[in-house]
């Protein structure tokens, strides 16, 4: 049976974040697999590196909620699926209005927008509630996925948290405006797709929009960093440095059991080769006195053949005493 990667198939959603999905789904409505992947890396940007997804499972997770019936799984599961497929009409309004595109003025039966009455694009609309660890941080999924665009591409390997977070702490320190007056740092909101490609520019030109310009073309959103957003990356940083000076000291214990267990090692094999050398000793000396013996066995049994071969003496007849 394949070992399990713990990445993919084969590891259960729990309930929380299963609820970051849903915010991160509800706040960029991805359409396709570009904002799906903006999505993976909101998703990814509170994990740890052993709890993080990749694109199938995000997508293949939501489907599952999406096309749950009713009335299965836990109250929390029915509460979830209900979630996903409200989120689902938002998408697939999101669709239509792409779909449609910029109309002529002759196909719809919808009057302009006049200039006291401001369009309906125009209008901001309200943000869609966020789990508890989106909320608490200060930072929405879209805003993830914005910075992350200014992190330099490295083949198909997403930016890491790292780079996000030097990518917001250094549009936060880079001033706009001209020398007389300096403004504060913008925040990036990602719209649509024509947001996330605007975001590739270093400085993207201010244009004018007017009423015949859909929204999804208008200029991006900025506004000043306040001071709890600034307080909010000072402390995503400082948990970033934490975590990695974590993880050194981490490689550092691990380095020295390792050496340790080499040294251990080390020093049984020396006992070992020891112990083979003195019982190669013994046995050589118990040889040299096996041979000893025989020989000297070899020789008592030469002397006592050559005394059994001898020929006997004549046999002379003892004289007596003289009569």
């Amino acid at each position: 049976m394949l070992k399990r990667t713990g990445h993919g198939r084969g590891k259960g959603w729990k309930a929380n974040e299963e609820l970051d999905l849903l915010a991160c789904v509800s706040d960029i409505l991805p359409v396709d697999t570009n904002e799906w992947e903006d999505v993976v890396i909101a998703y990814n940007f509170h994990r740890q590196r052993a709890d993080r997804r990749d694109l199938q499972s995000v997508r293949r997770k939501y489907k599952s909620l999406r096309n749950m019936a009713s009335g299965t799984g836990s109250l929390t599961t029915r509460q979830h699926s209900a979630e996903a497929k409200r989120i689902q009409d938002d998408i697939n309004r999101k669709k239509a209005v792409l779909t449609l595109g910029p109309s002529d003025g002759t196909s719809n039966n919808f009057a302009a927008p006049t200039a006291e009455e401001p369009a309906p694009e125009a209008i901001e609309p309200p943000a869609a509630p966020l789990a508890n660890v989106y909320a608490s941080q200060g930072l929405r999924p879209k805003e993830i996925a914005a910075f992350s665009k200014r992190v330099p591409k490295r083949g198909t390997v997403p930016p890491s948290r790292r780079q996000i977070l030097i990518a917001m702490r250094n549009t936060a320190s880079t001033p706009e405006g001209g020398d007389d007056e300096v403004a504060s740092p913008p925040v990036l909101r990602l719209e649509t797709t024509e947001y996330a490609a605007a975001m590739d520019a270093v400085e993207p030109l201010p244009r004018p929009m007017s009423s015949e310009t859909p929204r999804r073309l208008a200029p991006l959103a900025k506004r000043p960093r306040s001071e709890v957003e600034d307080h909010v990356l000072s402390r995503l940083l400082a948990m970033e440095e934490s975590r990695e000076r974590w993880m050194r000291e981490m490689e550092e214990r691990r380095e020295s059991r390792e050496r340790e267990r080499d040294e251990r090692f080390e020093a049984l094999r020396l006992e070992r080769e020891e112990r083979d050398r003195q019982r190669e000793e013994y046995r050589d000396k118990m040889d040299a006195q096996r041979e000893e013996r025989a020989a000297r066995h070899d020789e008592l049994m030469a002397m006592v053949l050559s005394k059994l071969l001898q020929p006997p003496a004549a046999f002379l007849p003892r004289e007596g005493p003289a009569i």
